[in-house]
């Protein structure tokens, strides 16, 4: 027999509030700077403004030509888990 907190339950999931994705570790876009690019792989790493390094491959850049891209030019990015670690993720120029 079904009780009123089940019911209760069942309907607080049901109106649940925004899923986060499991795999984005910032929600907001981070100030970052090209700090090392390898060009005949096609990736390379941004440090953030807070001294975290991360990966980003050319496929995540957002209004960015990965071939006339230069070290240690200014970016916003967002950071999701990688199979190896933080990832960058909407890679784009920085508004600042």
């Amino acid at each position: 027999m079904r009780t009123r907190d089940d019911f209760t339950r069942r309907l607080a999931c049901s109106f649940s509030t925004r899923r986060e994705d499991p795999h984005t570790l910032s929600e907001v876009a981070m100030q970052g700077t090209i700090k090392r690019i390898i060009r005949d792989r096609g990736f390379g790493f941004i440090r953030t403004a807070d001294g975290q390094e991360v990966f980003f491959h050319r496929s995540s850049l957002q209004g960015l030509d990965f071939d006339a891209l230069k070290e240690g030019a200014s970016v916003e990015l967002e950071v999701e888990r990688g199979d190896k670690g933080p990832r960058a993720a909407n890679v784009r120029p920085s508004q600042t």
